[in-house]
């Protein structure tokens, strides 16, 4: 709930309820304040026995950001803080500049610099490349004879010894 103050002093906070006060009779300045929402400060004329209800929308004052990575489920960081893994939906931000980056220890890092503005929404989609690290295979039969050997890398078949062989560093199974 917002805070609600009339005539500079504090009436309700934080309260997820109806706030509901007795006002005494004549022009008072209202204001409802919100964490992350423009404050809305008017004047308003009460009358004896009158019944007011004040119910205001506050004009945010963040934008959306959606996160996404290929892979997923990749560490996000804001601003160089990191705030959890990817997909991140809807994350609420104030307006000005920030610096997105995606990183994980198989990938290389990728990021932008973002403008939010107040009440916008951006989507960013980042594709990781994988690091890749280069190894030479031989096979040797039990007389120390080079022989040819299958190779797989992931289950897949790759090639065959002697070779050498890019592979992604994060290579499972060889």
């Amino acid at each position: 709930g917002a805070m609600v103050k009339v005539d500079g002093k504090l009436l309700c906070q934080d309260s997820l309820k109806r706030c509901s006060k007795t006002m005494t009779e004549g022009q008072h300045t209202v204001t409802m304040e919100l964490e992350k929402h423009v404050p809305r400060t008017e004047k308003v004329i009460f009358r004896k026995g009158e019944i007011k209800k004040l119910e205001w929308d506050l004009e945010p004052n963040f934008g959306l950001l959606t996160i996404k990575s290929l892979p997923p489920n990749k560490y996000v960081y804001l601003n160089d803080h990191r705030i959890g893994r990817n997909p991140i939906r809807d994350l609420e931000l104030l307006p000005g500049a920030h610096q997105i980056k995606v990183r994980d220890r198989c990938f290389y890092e990728k990021g932008q610099q973002i403008i939010i503005e107040k009440g916008g929404k951006r989507d960013l989609e980042f594709e990781l490349a994988p690091k890749f690290g280069r190894i030479v295979l031989e096979a040797k039969d039990s007389d120390g004879n080079d022989v040819g050997a299958e190779v797989f890398v992931d289950n897949k078949r790759t090639g065959e010894t002697p070779d050498e062989f890019d592979l992604a560093i994060c290579t499972e199974s060889l």
